[in-house]
Formats: C-alpha cells, structure tokens, sequence
C-alpha cells in the first residue's frame, strides 16, 4: 500500500492552478477497477510506475520546439508515444484566423485520438519538458473538453520522471489505433 499527501502547484499559461489531494492510496490488485477514477489531475512518477504496465494505459511525450520529435527519439519515458503540437493538438493554416496554434475542429480531434490509441477507457499520461506547463496542459485540458475523464499530468514532467529512475527508451512508439 503507498499513500500519497502532497500539495502541488501547476503554473500554466500564466495562471497557476493548485491541485490538492488529501491521499491516493494504491493497493493490490490495482486494476480491478481504473486508477484514475478517484485521482486529480496530477499523477506522481511512482504512481506511474505501478500502472505502467496495464494494458490500458496510454502515455505521451508532448514536448515542444523545433528539435521535439528529435529530442522524444533520442530519450522519452518507456512506452510513451510522441505528440506534436503543430500537427496533432492545432489546426495552423494562417495565423491571422486563429493564432499560432488553432484548436483543429472537433471531428479532426477524435480522429486523432484514436490514432493515438486513445479510446474512451484509456488510461492517459502526459508530460512535456516544461513540467506539464505548455503541451502537456494543452493536451490535458484538450482531452477533459471532449469528455475524457482519465488523463493526468506527470508531475514534474521528463525531467523529474528521469531523475527518479523511471525507465527511458529510445526511437519511436505508438499504439494501436483505437
């Protein structure tokens, strides 16, 4: 059994969340129901290593930069996929009708859910390399506004989950589309 009773403080775009849990208590066996169900929105690099290997679950690197796809290939956390930011979270035709990064339309977003994997029961992680305070927000915020209820933010992002001795792996990963 591991409790857990952190506070934690997201900074995202400028406007800080603070999460609050009183305690994430896991025990065996974990998978008889989803353990996100009755999580927040933040999951901690040892809560991830617990579930890391359920079928379900899905994990993605959502860096961003021009070097992010090179970066995820050289290192990411193990099984996790890459998410692009340009081509798989926004809609970028001109930046005069809608910004730098338009969300794509509704249609298209499920679309590419599911080439993702990603299907109403997926588990979801996601992390960035600015401590889940640029994409990783994005794609967690994305993913609650079209009624996925069991995505969390990794906690501290890549850099955390490498310093604690989470497994990385190198070149690509993908999972079967749902």
């Amino acid at each position: 059994v591991m409790k857990i009773k952190p506070r934690n403080t997201l900074r995202t775009y400028g406007i800080i969340l603070i999460l609050y849990f009183d305690s994430l208590t896991i025990s065996g066996p974990i998978f008889n129901k989803p353990i996100f169900m009755k999580t927040n929105s933040i999951i901690h690099t040892e809560a991830l290593h617990l579930i890391s290997n359920h079928s379900g679950l899905r994990i993605f690197d959502v860096r961003t930069g021009a070097d992010a796809k090179e970066m995820y290939q050289k290192k990411h956390l193990q099984n996790a996929a890459f998410v692009d930011l340009n081509t798989d979270l926004a809609d970028i035709n001109d930046p005069k009708m809608g910004g730098r990064h338009p969300l794509p339309s509704f249609s298209t977003f499920i679309k590419t859910l599911g080439r993702l994997g990603i299907d109403k029961d997926s588990e979801v992680v996601i992390y960035d390399d600015k401590n889940g305070a640029n994409a990783g927000a994005r794609f967690w915020w994305m993913l609650k506004a079209v009624g996925h209820q069991n995505v969390r933010v990794l906690n501290g992002g890549f850099q955390f989950a490498e310093s604690q001795h989470y497994p990385v792996a190198s070149g690509d990963q993908s999972y079967a589309e749902a």
